[in-house]
Protein backbone atom coordinates (compact mmCIF):
# COMPACT_ATOMS: atom_id res chain seq x y z
CA UNK A 1 0.00 0.00 0.00
CA UNK A 2 1.08 3.55 -0.62
CA UNK A 3 0.60 6.88 1.45
CA UNK A 4 -0.16 10.17 0.13
CA UNK A 5 -0.24 13.27 2.52
CA UNK A 6 -2.68 15.70 1.72
CA UNK A 7 -1.70 19.19 3.47
CA UNK A 8 -3.18 22.55 2.57
CA UNK A 9 -0.34 22.50 0.20
CA UNK A 10 -0.69 19.85 -1.61
CA UNK A 11 0.08 16.12 -2.21
CA UNK A 12 3.46 14.57 -0.75
CA UNK A 13 4.94 12.63 -2.43
CA UNK A 14 3.42 14.55 -5.68
CA UNK A 15 4.61 11.09 -7.86
CA UNK A 16 4.09 7.51 -6.31
CA UNK A 17 5.30 4.18 -8.44
CA UNK A 18 2.92 1.14 -8.73
CA UNK A 19 3.23 -2.23 -10.23
CA UNK A 20 1.25 -3.36 -13.37
CA UNK A 21 -1.15 -5.62 -13.31
CA UNK A 22 -1.71 -5.60 -10.08
CA UNK A 23 -4.87 -4.20 -8.14
CA UNK A 24 -3.23 -1.44 -5.38
CA UNK A 25 -4.18 0.56 -2.65
CA UNK A 26 -3.48 4.21 -1.87
CA UNK A 27 -4.19 5.77 1.75
CA UNK A 28 -4.56 9.82 1.18
CA UNK A 29 -3.94 10.76 4.75
CA UNK A 30 -5.69 14.03 5.16
CA UNK A 31 -4.91 16.46 7.57
CA UNK A 32 -7.23 19.22 8.67
CA UNK A 33 -7.70 22.40 6.27
CA UNK A 34 -7.22 20.80 2.47
CA UNK A 35 -9.71 22.56 1.14
CA UNK A 36 -10.01 21.98 -2.62
CA UNK A 37 -7.57 19.04 -2.06
CA UNK A 38 -10.50 16.98 -0.23
CA UNK A 39 -11.66 16.04 -3.95
CA UNK A 40 -9.73 13.75 -5.59
CA UNK A 41 -10.60 13.56 -9.64
CA UNK A 42 -8.64 11.55 -12.28
CA UNK A 43 -10.71 10.06 -15.60
CA UNK A 44 -7.84 7.57 -16.44
CA UNK A 45 -7.88 6.16 -13.12
CA UNK A 46 -11.59 6.23 -12.33
CA UNK A 47 -11.34 8.07 -9.41
CA UNK A 48 -13.65 11.16 -8.41
CA UNK A 49 -13.87 10.63 -4.36
CA UNK A 50 -14.32 12.98 -1.19
CA UNK A 51 -11.86 12.67 1.50
CA UNK A 52 -12.83 12.71 4.78
CA UNK A 53 -10.34 15.64 6.69
CA UNK A 54 -8.34 14.70 9.64
CA UNK A 55 -8.52 10.81 8.37
CA UNK A 56 -6.90 7.71 6.44
CA UNK A 57 -9.01 7.43 3.11
CA UNK A 58 -8.70 4.18 1.36
CA UNK A 59 -8.55 3.87 -2.54
CA UNK A 60 -8.22 0.97 -4.27
CA UNK A 61 -7.17 1.36 -7.83
CA UNK A 62 -7.58 -1.20 -10.38
CA UNK A 63 -4.87 -3.14 -12.12
CA UNK A 64 -3.27 -0.84 -14.66
CA UNK A 65 -1.16 -1.25 -18.08
CA UNK A 66 2.09 0.44 -17.85
CA UNK A 67 2.03 4.36 -18.21
CA UNK A 68 1.80 7.81 -15.64
CA UNK A 69 -1.74 8.57 -14.68
CA UNK A 70 -2.80 12.06 -13.85
CA UNK A 71 -4.55 12.96 -10.69
CA UNK A 72 -5.71 16.46 -9.23
CA UNK A 73 -7.76 18.23 -6.65
CA UNK A 74 -11.71 19.23 -7.00
CA UNK A 75 -10.29 22.93 -8.31
CA UNK A 76 -7.40 21.11 -10.76
CA UNK A 77 -4.94 23.45 -8.83
CA UNK A 78 -2.90 20.19 -7.19
CA UNK A 79 -1.52 17.74 -9.17
CA UNK A 80 -0.03 14.29 -8.63
CA UNK A 81 1.01 11.03 -10.70
CA UNK A 82 0.81 8.11 -10.49
CA UNK A 83 3.55 5.70 -12.26
CA UNK A 84 2.78 2.11 -13.12
CA UNK A 85 6.38 -0.02 -14.39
Amino acid sequence: MQEIVVSPTGYSPKEIVLESGKQSTINFRTEEGTGCLTTVLSDKLGINSVLKEGSNNYLNIKALEPGTYEYACGMNMYKGTITVK
